[in-house]
């Protein structure tokens, strides 16, 4: 539970900062729910579509398009933390792994174990581009990063990440050198 206001208060104040979120709605009509409801529904099970395989667990997609391809940003725990992953589509159901984006480190960093990261800035309108947006000249990520080993242990803190590369190519992806721990 704490993880995931971590996230919403990580997104909701990059979002406000470039002006995007200017207030929220107190309900979504019911009707409205059920017409979502109604679109998105499908007969069709098909399971996991990105499997971690070899002890693997995938978890948090993150999916946008660029070019004509789906990409999907996600995390895998392997049981030493969580690294942030890059897979390409055609058609979103049949995925192929292209490599990491936030990896482990070697070093004494504050996330040297855990780096789970969430795209931000992505078209969120249904039917729309469903494009990441720049801001500042690049795309953006939140994370959770923390330097303890295992399953969500130890404290895990907010962070951000940028690129100015493409996003579609796998390569590590620039943290900014702060940290908002909690206690």
């Amino acid at each position: 539970m704490r993880t995931d206001l971590a996230i919403i208060v990580v997104l909701t104040t990059l979002l406000c900062a470039v002006g995007c979120v200017k207030e929220f709605p107190e309900t979504v009509p019911q009707e409205k729910m059920e017409k979502v409801f109604e679109e998105v529904k499908t007969p069709f099970k098909r399971g996991l579509v990105i499997p971690g395989g070899d002890g693997l667990a995938a978890d948090s997609p993150s999916v946008f398009r660029k070019d004509g391809k789906w990409y999907m940003v996600y995390i895998i725990f392997d049981g030493r933390g969580y690294e942030t992953w890059l897979s390409e589509s055609e058609e979103l159901l049949e995925w192929k792994t292209l490599g990491r984006i936030m990896s482990y480190s070697d070093d004494t960093d504050w996330d040297v174990n855990q780096k789970a990261g969430y795209l931000a800035l992505v078209d969120p309108k249904w039917g729309g581009s469903y494009e990441l947006e720049k801001y500042d000249g690049k795309y953006w990520m939140s994370y959770l990063g923390g330097d303890a080993s295992g399953y969500e242990s130890g404290v895990l803190s907010p962070g951000m990440a940028y690129t100015i590369g493409t996003p579609t190519e796998p390569h590590e992806w620039d943290r900014l050198s702060l940290c908002i721990t909690t206690p």
